[in-house]
C-alpha cells in the first residue's frame, strides 16, 4: 500500500531507514514516488508483513523526520467463535451461533458446508453436502432468506429437510414462510463483527450427527477455518455434534428419512442457485 506523508519529501532525501517491530533496521532508497510504499503482501510463499509500529526515519540535510506506521494483519477472528459446544449431545430445537470479527475490514460471508448423519465426522462424502453461504448482514440475510423462499421449488430436494428444520411448512403461504425463516436464520451486528444464527429443530432433521464445516471470509481478504476438507485438511473448522432424538421420533417423523436416503444416493449436481451451494 501506499502511504503520503505530510510535510515530509520522499522523491529525494540524504537517507532513510526503516526500524521494523522485531528491531531489525533496513535502509531504503527513493521509489520515484513521494510516497512510501509499505509491502503488505509478496509473491514469496511464507513471507508476512511484521505486525506492530514500523519506525521510519528520514533525513533531509541536518533534520530527521520520523514516522511511524501501525500495521495490524488482515485476519477474520473467532469472536466468540461457534456455539453450542460439540462436548454435550444436543437435542430439540438448537441455536446454533457463528459469531466473528474482521481486524481490518468487514465481513463478507459464512460458508457452511453441513454433514447429517451417516455422513458426519470420518464418513463424510464431500458429494452429499448441504452447502449454504450466508452474506455478512442483518438485511442481506433477510433478502437470502426472500431468495430462498422464493426458489424453493427449483432447489434440490435435499436441502428441503434443512429448511423444515428450519420452520419452512410446505403448507403455509410464502410470506408466513419468510417470516419463520428470519425468525430462525439472521444476523446480528456491523460489517466488522457480527454473528450468524441459525436454529433447527433436530427431532425434523431425525438423524443422530449434526456437522459443520465453516469458512468465514471478510472483504480484505482474510480468512477463518476452511470447509474443504480435502484441500487443507490442517486448516478444516468442523464442528460435529450428536443428536439426542426422542424415543418416539422414529414413529412420529419418518418424512426425513426419504430426504436423508437421498441425500446419500444423490450424486453432486450444480446448479444456479446463489442461496444453496453445490462445489
Amino acid at each position: 500500500m501506499d502511504l503520503i506523508v505530510a510535510d515530509v519529501d520522499l522523491l529525494e532525501f540524504d537517507a532513510m531507514y526503516q526500524i521494523k517491530p522485531g528491531g531489525s533496521i533496513s535502509k531504503l532508497t527513493p521509489s520515484g514516488d513521494n510516497c512510501l510504499w509499505f509491502k503488505v503482501s509478496a509473491d514469496e510463499e511464507g513471507w508476512e508483513q511484521e505486525v506492530g509500529k514500523h519506525i521510519f526515519l528520514v533525513k533531509h540535510g541536518d533534520t530527521w523526520s520520523k514516522f511511524v506506521v501501525d500495521y495490524t494483519a488482515p485476519a477474520v477472528i473467532a469472536d466468540p467463535g461457534v456455539s453450542p459446544s460439540t462436548e454435550e449431545s444436543i437435542t430439540g430445537v438448537v441455536e446454533f451461533t457463528f459469531g466473528f470479527k474482521s481486524a481490518t475490514g468487514n465481513l463478507q460471508e459464512l460458508e457452511l458446508d453441513i454433514y447429517l448423519g451417516e455422513n458426519a465426522g470420518k464418513n463424510r462424502n464431500y458429494a452429499n453436502h448441504l452447502g449454504i453461504n450466508l452474506p455478512a448482514g442483518s438485511d442481506a440475510v433477510a433478502a437470502w432468506v426472500d431468495e430462498v423462499v422464493e426458489g424453493y421449488s427449483q432447489l434440490d430436494s435435499k436441502f428441503h429437510g434443512l429448511l423444515a428444520a428450519a420452520g419452512y411448512d410446505t403448507s403455509a403461504e410464502a410470506d408466513a414462510n419468510k417470516e419463520t425463516l428470519k425468525s430462525n436464520i439472521f444476523y446480528t451486528g456491523d460489517e466488522k463483527a457480527g454473528t450468524w444464527t441459525i436454529k433447527l429443530d433436530t427431532a425434523v432433521l431425525n438423524v443422530d450427527k449434526i456437522e459443520f464445516l465453516v469458512a468465514v471470509k471478510d472483504d480484505k481478504g482474510a480468512q477463518w477455518g476452511h470447509n474443504n476438507y480435502t484441500a487443507y485438511p490442517g486448516e478444516v473448522k468442523a464442528f460435529l455434534y450428536s443428536v439426542t432424538l426422542p424415543v418416539t421420533n422414529t414413529t412420529q417423523n419418518k418424512s426425513y428419512g426419504t430426504i436423508q436416503a437421498a441425500i446419500t444416493a444423490s450424486s453432486c449436481r450444480r446448479h444456479h442457485c446463489s442461496c444453496c451451494r453445490h462445489v
